[in-house]
């Protein structure tokens, strides 16, 4: 799987806040760690499929190669919580990031016209490491319903199902940056039959959901 220009950037604006935060998972030799990470994040996206036409969301398929790589190199094994708030810090560290959550407007009528099509075209999706969803449209408001979560297929067949939570954590995250509400009773991940993702503008927010 080759890393398109959006790839490359992202990766770009986040390689300094990962060599920054290595430490916090017990990594001293920050830059000989970051090399050998580098190295087998390339390594194992060399060896994905390439993504086909209805297939979605790439970059967080990379993100997902990136923290399994960097998981491997962490003796002893952190804590689930550990590396949670190590993806955290390291997504949401960069203030170019969070400008674009700030900017994003997730919720408008065409936003979630772009969210059903893009559901409509996952349905056709074959890659062994995609996702695939359904959206119930809303005002202000849509559910979009994972069958299938491309970064829990990966690191569970890496033998890391532990750190698909670790990346979930970060849409609560997202929400808040971009000032809406997300809300979810289930995922993939913990064995659910699905993720259940339900994102609400504030202004239409009930008291009980939020």
């Amino acid at each position: 799987m080759k890393e398109n220009p959006i790839i490359k950037l992202n990766w770009l604006i986040l390689r300094p806040h990962l060599k920054k935060s290595l430490p916090t998972l017990g990594i001293r030799d920050v830059d000989a760690t970051y090399k050998q990470i580098l190295a087998t994040y390339k390594a194992e996206l060399a060896s994905l499929p390439e993504y086909g036409p209805n297939d979605i969301l790439p970059l967080i398929l990379t993100h997902a190669t990136m923290l399994g790589a960097v998981y491997q190199y962490c003796q002893p094994k952190p804590s689930i919580q550990a590396m949670t708030d190590f993806y955290q810090e390291l997504v949401m560290g960069s203030k170019l990031i969070l400008w674009g959550l700030r900017h994003r407007k997730p919720l408008t009528q065409s936003a979630i016209r772009k969210q059903i099509r893009q559901a409509k075209k996952s349905q056709k999706a074959n890659h062994p490491f995609t996702w695939q969803y359904q959206v119930e449209p809303g005002r202000r408001r849509f559910l979009a319903t994972f069958s299938r979560c491309g970064a829990c297929a990966y690191l569970t067949s890496r033998g890391m199902p532990e750190l698909v939570p670790a990346m979930c954590a970060l849409d609560y995250e997202f929400a808040k940056a971009g000032h809406y509400l997300f809300l979810r009773k289930q995922t993939l991940a913990t064995h659910g039959p699905v993720c259940d993702c339900l994102y609400i503008d504030k202004k239409v927010v009930t008291t009980d959901q939020m």
